[in-house]
């Protein structure tokens, strides 16, 4: 490997961790967006990607849903410490957080949704808002919350302030999807399109200033398999990247040179390169391949063999964690 081309933070080694458990929790820790299925673990790409809990800076901890949903377990990775858990309501199923308001939000069953003060924890949820049915989808759009539920023809979508309350703005008929990507230089939140064979990514509109929801705006030049979830956009807002590899143009959503294999999780890192996980195919279900990416995704800057599944990989400026699935638990390597 040629020098200065490791952008990774170096130390003796990776420190590995396991999360902490409690007597009375036994193995039903379930990290985002994995929920846990028993005493094991099975990924549901609807829920949030961890990274919006980190907010990409590193004092910001990764937040846990637990898997009985009464708990979030906290992890500070610069420090390598288990934070002391928050106590949340019972059936909790979406979580989001905002670093314009530093509010996290819980989404429930019964169409509820409460805030937390994450440094403020024992003052427990509060009321936010609420919608008709029950949230499939809770995202933070800077400091306005979005919400999808299922109530009326297919779904509506709805888009609260940071007060909470009543929504600005809502949007029946919206298209089904199980994942989100908001992007705040684009302004927009990004999914798979499966509405149309030949419109394989959509982007939404919205402004936070007017507080409106904008129609989806399709791909019509992507191929029907080109995009699935997690999509991830750049800091910069100009490229996206699938889980299939194929990358995009975010203005005009037309395919770019992408990567040559599919992943599990990817991040942007400050630098502009991008990290993925997948595993590995050697050891498919012990191993994980990590790679370094470089700006343009045409050539890898550098690999890692990882013991365990690929969950999420979490890049901060200087810093990235990747947390794993290790005989059933979870498991965090911070490099």
């Amino acid at each position: 490997m040629e020098p200065g081309r490791h952008r990774l933070r170096q130390h003796a080694g990776p420190r590995t961790r396991r999360i902490p458990e409690r007597p009375d929790l036994p193995g039903r820790l379930s990290c985002l967006p994995a929920r846990s299925n028993g005493l094991r673990f099975r990924p549901q790409h609807r829920a949030l990607r961890a990274r919006r809990l980190c907010d990409r800076r590193p004092w910001h901890p990764v937040y846990f849903l637990d898997g009985d949903a009464v708990t979030l377990r906290r992890w500070s990775g610069p420090d390598d410490y288990h934070i002391p858990p928050i106590e949340i309501g019972v059936g909790a199923t979406q979580l989001a957080y905002s670093a314009d308001n530093d509010r996290l939000y819980l989404g429930y069953p019964d169409g509820i949704i409460t805030q937390l003060d994450p440094n403020d924890p024992t003052r427990g949820e509060f009321a936010f808002a609420a919608t008709a049915g029950e949230i499939f989808h809770l995202v933070a759009a800077d400091d306005h919350v979005f919400a999808v539920d299922p109530a009326g023809v297919e779904f509506t979508a709805y888009l609260f302030p940071p007060g909470g309350g009543t929504a600005v703005a809502s949007a029946p008929r919206s298209p089904y999807t199980n994942f989100y990507e908001w992007s705040s230089t684009a302004g927009a939140l990004f999914y798979p399109n499966r509405a149309s064979a030949n419109q394989a990514v959509a982007a939404r509109p919205i402004d936070t200033t007017t507080g409106a929801i904008g129609l989806p705006r399709p791909s019509d030049t992507m191929s029907p398999l080109s995009t699935r979830e997690p999509i991830r956009i750049s800091e910069d807002g100009l490229r996206g990247v699938s889980r299939t590899g194929n990358a995009f143009d975010v203005a005009t959503l037309t395919l770019r040179p992408g990567l040559p294999e599919w992943f599990v999780d990817g991040d942007w890192t400050s630098t502009g390169t991008f990290i993925t996980i997948r595993p590995l195919d050697s050891a498919p279900g012990e191993e994980t391949l990590l790679e370094e990416w470089s700006a343009d995704l045409s050539a890898p800057l550098q690999t890692r063999e990882l013991l365990g599944n690929p969950l999420r990989v979490l890049a901060t400026p200087g810093f990235v964690q990747v947390v794993l699935l290790v005989n059933g638990r979870p498991e965090i390597i911070s490099y």
